[in-house]
């Protein structure tokens, strides 16, 4: 006659240690992905393009980082300077988004080539910022520009 061991599984003993195998799994996982998702946040010198900005009815442009920067994605956050046409500069900041806006007074710079600086760690770029004035006012049967601050506006 055969002799047979038997031995007894403890109930929800399998379930157990699959699901603490299943955690460290999923833990590990976790980290790599907030590990790749941090390094992604920078991994690139911004490219920049040229842009032409409308103006609104009061004389103010808003511009999308997006349109500047156009990796911006992989950019991560960037310094701006914009520069007048003298060099004098005209507004500066951080953008944390690609969705973030260039906003300022623009009225006086119909015509007129602005450069812009976008900066991050890891490098930087330049660029021309033009301005038309799309939203102007429609003044019939002249043949006269209309400045932002002109009365007849």
């Amino acid at each position: 006659m055969k002799k047979t061991n038997v031995t007894s599984i403890q109930p929800l003993s399998w379930i157990t240690s699959g699901v603490g195998q299943c955690m460290q799994w999923m833990l590990a996982g976790l980290m790599l992905f907030f590990v790749t998702t941090s390094s992604m946040a920078q991994t690139a010198s911004p490219n920049c393009t040229n842009v032409n900005a409308s103006l609104d009815a009061n004389g103010y442009i808003n511009v999308q980082i997006q349109e500047f920067v156009t990796n911006c994605l992989t950019a991560g956050p960037v310094n701006y300077v914009v520069y007048n046409q003298f060099g004098g500069v005209v507004e500066t900041g951080t953008a944390a988004a690609c969705a973030d806006y260039i906003n300022f007074y623009a009225c006086g710079a119909l015509g007129r080539t602005y450069k812009v600086n976008f900066s991050n760690g890891l490098g930087a770029c330049w660029s021309e910022l033009t301005f038309k004035h799309a939203a102007g006012p429609i003044v019939p049967d002249t043949t006269k520009y209309l400045y932002c601050l002109e009365p007849e506006v």
